[in-house]
């Protein structure tokens, strides 16, 4: 079997392959359609669609904010 840089097979005692190491820098703009497929990696776009979804509006982010606030032992 030929030698490809950024590819490493690890194989078991008996000889068999049982996994591969592959460098994403060399091979990634091949293999990344197949993982986004497979979902093991999301795009930027999913991963801002998830994070919009669970935040909270910013009326809510200002009461929040203000009572912290408030909640500061001042000195009078």
């Amino acid at each position: 079997m030929p030698r490809i840089a950024g590819i490493k097979l690890h194989k078991t005692s008996s000889g068999k392959i049982k996994a591969a190491t592959i460098d994403m820098k060399k091979h990634g703009e091949i293999l990344q359609p197949l993982l986004h497929k497979l979902g093991v990696i999301e795009s930027y776009e999913d991963d801002f669609e998830r994070k919009w979804a669970t935040g909270i509006p910013a009326a809510e982010a200002k009461e929040r904010l203000l009572n912290h606030v408030r909640s500061f032992p001042w000195k009078k």
